[in-house]
């Protein structure tokens, strides 16, 4: 019997043969990380997600004490929360000509970056002329524009 290709001995194709090898790897592989969890070497981030949990146990409809003595948990949970980025005031308050990087940040979905590009037109460009007139900023879109027209004026 003479010996020659691979596949003539196990009667399998080179690709076949490839694709063999490749998921009896990815398989030991997977083994290799799965002792190596059980071994407790790895140590994962852990967390008591109970107390949280408790909050949203789920009550019946009809028992209307349970379910507003959770809302008002729920509710109470709310200052710990972060502040929004926005801390304006409803009304149009930043003059996009006098306005620094850091009172452009504070307009909703714009950050340094998009705060810095503002200046960085108005530098190129002169002076705003109308509230209209950011649209024209890169970064600035309709959609961004309409959360972040009511904070902002143009004083010339």
């Amino acid at each position: 019997m003479k010996l020659g290709k691979v596949s003539d001995l196990f009667g399998f194709t080179k690709t076949e043969m490839m694709v063999f090898a490749f998921m009896s790897g990815v398989f030991l592989f997977g083994l290799g990380i799965y002792y190596y969890k059980l071994s407790g070497n790895c140590k994962e981030g852990k967390f008591d997600y109970s107390a949280s949990d408790s909050l949203f146990v789920a009550s019946s409809v009809d028992d209307e004490d349970s379910s507003s003595k959770y809302r008002k948990q729920v509710l109470e949970l709310k200052p710990n929360m972060p502040a929004k980025k926005n801390n304006l005031p409803a009304e149009k308050s930043i003059d996009l000509n006098k306005a620094g990087i850091s009172e452009l940040s504070m307009l909703p979905g714009v950050g340094r970056k998009t705060a810095e590009k503002i200046i960085e037109y108005r530098k190129t460009y002169g002076r705003f002329k109308v509230v209209d007139e950011l649209l024209e900023v890169k970064g600035i879109g309709p959609v961004k524009f309409e959360r972040i027209k009511k904070y902002i004026i143009v004083v010339n």
